[in-house]
């Protein structure tokens, strides 16, 4: 016999679902009800099925070793959404190409979140990059411009950064995270490659970079009892 609890977590599991809506209004929107919904029936993960340690995965473009900005952003994210976030290089047997990837951790939905605004950050990192490499036509050398590209992405992932607020997690779904990391407990620790900018444009370009990364808007769209924060950027 179905009871109103039943169909209270019933409905939570289906805003849950809403919630990996493209539309970043209706997802947030979804996320917010669920929330007010579990504080309202004094719900916990446990009680919900659907609260539980997923994984979602972000393709990455750069080669075996990233920059140290690009990890500094993808863990960044990772933290506001209470996740973890590790690096993986795997061969397609198929194509004999290597697939690199971030893959995000973390309770129920966070992770497809989490990963879904990295790969909106990271899509607006490379454009923005991109552009300012472009505007330096004047520079010759390629790795002169490589270096000060990475201070212009420092800058820009210096202030974005700033902006992600983050969840709040319980003791319990802290636990939960932990104790389903220990699979992963013989990885390495990844070192970013951090080349030093030219000295006569490092504060420029970093300044640059900033101020780019200023006109980021990021939309904390759910700020539930609890504090919950979710984040969705405007295109």
């Amino acid at each position: 016999m179905t009871t109103d609890i039943d169909k209270i977590k019933d409905r939570i599991k289906k805003l849950f679902a809403l919630s990996k809506s493209p539309n970043a209004n209706e997802a947030a929107a979804a996320l917010e009800m669920a929330q007010r919904l579990m504080d309202e029936y004094r719900l916990i993960k446990n009680e919900i099925p659907t609260l539980d340690v997923n994984e979602d995965e972000m393709p990455r473009a750069s080669g075996f070793t990233p920059p140290q900005y690009e990890i500094n952003l993808a863990v960044s994210i990772a933290e506001a959404f209470g996740c973890k976030v590790l690096m993986s290089r795997t061969l397609d047997k198929q194509k004999l190409i290597y697939r690199n990837t971030y893959k995000y951790i973390g309770i129920d939905y966070r992770p497809e979140v989490a990963s879904y605004i990295a790969t909106v950050l990271f899509r607006k990192l490379h454009r923005a990059r991109t552009d300012y490499l472009k505007s330096l036509y004047r520079v010759r050398s390629r790795g002169t411009k490589i270096k000060r590209g990475d201070e212009f992405s420092k800058g820009w992932v210096s202030i974005v950064t700033k902006k992600l607020k983050n969840f709040t997690s319980t003791p319990e779904e802290k636990m939960a995270l932990e104790m389903y990391m220990k699979k992963f407990a013989n990885l390495e620790k990844v070192e970013g490659i951090d080349r030093e900018g030219v000295k006569k444009y490092e504060y420029l370009d970093w300044q640059n970079g900033y101020e780019s990364g200023a006109c980021v808007e990021i939309q904390h769209g759910i700020k539930g009892k609890k504090n919950d924060t979710n984040h969705l950027e405007k295109r």
